[in-house]
């Protein structure tokens, strides 16, 4: 009797555990964050207005001694070991600064949770349960609708869309957790695939020394000249996917240089990788990159894409196979030369599919005037 008892009253606590759990599912804690990355909006073959949003739930923790140990005497020191430099070369601001951009490398995924995001437009608001996050807290989401209502009934006569967690009464950090996707044309003028480092922020990835140093202990600089070249574009039309082998931890510092920079409004695309990323197989970065602008020519169907890059990797490559399953799809190949050798090999593909004008290798943005006028941009 005894034991029937107890067994039911776990049943109530476990039962009643569930459902304090299913009531939580909209809040976000004080000590857990939301990052976004890779969000859009896109038609789809149907003509109906879509979401693509993928982020991570997490509980950053930068001040947990296990975490603030691990970096102090096992990443911080790895990293410093892997640039040929000591601490005492660095000034305190410089440490800091590298301290703040390892922290969330050690955050811990708030996996099997369930967020939900308020969807508002000019036509209306709506509450789209997102579903369950894995193992490290990430999750995806690619839908027409929020709630009851399509999206672009919630977009009504306005050009966004604003999507932000739901948090609880009283939490003031909405603007955080907020992201607001532009409604692109039904039919785009142009769309711009362009990688990130070395081909619009300066990183250096040809000597892995200098790379790191410039991820996480110096400020991100842009390549001259690059905004002006993507502004003029932007003039004529394009809409703007920056698809990048860098981890999402520092897709903000990405974000923050770019807007800073001047370039126009784009979707970042940035991998889910650790804090020793520079150590990861080239191959999985290649293969990122081209199943993502797989999925991008899959859902702007039937436009042209510009592909903009550099030869410090994997770009040429990367961009040769995109011309070689979709040649009637892209409208240039533009590579950005940074290594001290240029190999004209490496754009040979393009450059016989494309011909010369439009299969450019540059080192300079300046070069690219005359590459400006041979993109074929439709209306």
């Amino acid at each position: 009797m005894i034991f029937v008892i107890a067994t039911r009253l776990i049943t109530v606590f476990l039962l009643l555990g569930t459902v304090l759990r299913s009531t939580c599912l909209a809040q976000i804690n004080l000590d857990e964050d939301v990052a976004y990355h890779g969000a859009y909006l896109f038609w789809d073959g149907d003509a109906k207005l879509t979401m693509a949003l993928r982020g991570r739930f997490f509980e950053p923790e930068k001040d947990g001694a296990v975490r603030r140990l691990a970096l102090d005497r096992v990443i911080t020191p790895a990293v410093f070991r892997s640039i040929g430099k000591k601490s005492t070369d660095f000034d305190d601001a410089a440490r800091d600064l590298m301290y703040d951009r390892l922290s969330p490398f050690l955050a811990d995924g708030e996996s099997r949770e369930s967020l939900k995001m308020r969807v508002i437009g000019r036509g209306g608001a709506a509450t789209l349960t997102l579903p369950k996050t894995d193992s490290g807290g990430h999750f995806a989401i690619t839908t027409a609708t929020a709630g009851n209502q399509s999206l672009v009934e919630l977009v009504g006569n306005g050009r966004d869309l604003l999507v932000h967690a739901v948090l609880p009464e009283g939490d003031k950090r909405q603007d955080r957790f907020t992201v607001r996707l532009r409604v692109p044309p039904k039919r785009l003028p142009l769309l711009v695939v362009s990688d990130v480092d070395d081909t619009v922020r300066i990183a250096e990835v040809t000597n892995r020394a200098r790379m790191i140093e410039r991820v996480f202990l110096q400020r991100y600089e842009a390549v001259p000249g690059m905004s002006a070249v993507y502004r003029q574009l932007a003039d004529r039309g394009a809409q703007f996917h920056f698809v990048s082998g860098s981890p999402w931890q520092i897709a903000p510092l990405i974000e923050g240089m770019l807007a800073d920079s001047k370039f126009p409004p784009a979707t970042l695309h940035c991998r889910n990788i650790g804090w020793d990323f520079w150590n990861g197989d080239p191959l999985d970065t290649h293969r990122f990159k081209v199943e993502t602008i797989e999925s991008l020519l899959q859902r702007f169907d039937s436009r042209k894409v510009l592909l903009v890059g550099d030869d410090g990797e994997h770009d040429p490559e990367v961009y040769r196979d995109i011309c070689r399953d979709h040649p009637d799809r892209v409208a240039g190949v533009w590579i950005r030369r940074v290594r001290e050798t240029w190999d004209a090999t490496r754009l040979a593909e393009p450059t016989k599919l494309l011909g010369p004008a439009r299969a450019v290798a540059f080192e300079h943005s300046s070069e690219l005037e005359q590459a400006l006028e041979k993109i074929e941009i439709s209306r």
